[in-house]
Formats: C-alpha cells, structure tokens, sequence
C-alpha cells in the first residue's frame, strides 16, 4: 500500500476562484496586512498599535490530498501551532494568534471561504477582527498548542479538507521587529 500524498495549502483571493498555494520550507507563509500567502515585503507588516489591538489578515489553510493511488483512508484531520508560546510573548500583552470555530469542531468548509479584507483605524492599516465575514464561524479560541480536530470526514481518493482560520492580534507593547518562524502541524490517519 503506497502513502498518499498531502500538501499543507494557503487559500488567497476572491470566494469562488481562490488559489491554492502550497506551504513549505521554501514557500512561508506570512501574516501580513496583505491578502497573499508569500508576501513579506515591509510594506505590508502589521503596525503595532497606540492604543487597543492590531489584527493581521485572516488566513485560512487547509490540506490538499493530490494523489492517492492505494484509494488509502485519510481522516482525523488535526492542527497545532509548536513554539507557540516563546512566539506569542513577542505579541505584547494581550497579543496572540486566534482561531475560528464552528460548531464541531476548528474546521470552515471550504464553500464558506470568504476573502480577507483589511481596514483603515487610528492605529493605521490592518484586518478586521476574525468574527466579521466569516459565515461559519461561530466563536473564536486561542489557536491549539496540541493536536485539535478540524475536520473529521473520511478521503478515500484526493481532495481538500476543511480549512482552519488563523489570525495574530497585537497589542500596544509588542516586539518591534521580525518574530521568526512559527510552526503549524497537520496530523491525519491513513488506512
């Protein structure tokens, strides 16, 4: 039985034709004030605020199965950010990365993807907060240090799961400067 083959992706642009662009060690993903998953130009960094929070642009990710030759089952589809602590600090205060959820779980249908959008405030340009646009989701949580459930439905050939939706706030007492990397992990089983 040969294993499928999965790819993390970052969906970008407008509902209905969004891209698909794969995450990896030498494609990073970004959270910018941009609707773009590799876009690290200084342009487009978040401001730290004077006063209340700053949001990053909501990015939605999910894992895309692009062959499966053995008709292998793909389910128990998790998430976790590691370093997730030593990075969060740099955030100041009240900074931290949310998460959307749904009603059962961390995971947004795909057909519920909506583009992010940003907006003008006193603390200069930055995204909306996670709860405006999103029609699946119905809270927000801190984003999961382990292993969460996003998507419990079975893949038996390829295709994509659900997505999971995240978003950095920052407070008025952040880092200034670049963070490093974060890492974020998929975990699934395969029979």
């Amino acid at each position: 039985m040969a294993a499928a083959t999965v790819a993390v992706k970052e969906l970008n642009g407008a509902a209905g034709s969004q891209t698909y662009t794969t995450c990896s060690s030498t494609a990073t993903s970004y959270f910018r004030v941009s609707d773009a998953h590799g876009n690290s130009t200084p342009s487009y960094k978040i401001p730290i605020p004077s006063a209340g929070l700053n949001y990053s642009y909501w990015k939605h990710y999910c894992a895309e199965v692009t062959a499966n030759a053995s008709s292998n089952t793909l389910d128990n589809w998790k998430f976790y950010l590691s370093n997730y602590a030593a990075w969060t600090a740099k955030l100041g205060s009240s900074g931290i990365i949310k998460a959307g959820t749904s009603s059962d779980s961390y995971g947004i249908p795909i057909s519920d993807y909506v583009r992010s959008v940003g907006e003008a405030g006193s603390n200069g340009w930055c995204g909306k907060e996670l709860t405006a646009g999103h029609a699946n989701i119905d809270a927000v949580a801190n984003a999961p240090t382990t292993a969460q459930e996003y998507d419990n439905r079975q893949i038996t050939s390829t295709g994509s799961t659900n997505c999971f939706v995240l978003q950095l706030h920052i407070d008025t007492d952040a880092t200034f400067g670049t963070l490093g990397e974060l890492a974020g992990h998929i975990q699934y089983d395969e029979s």
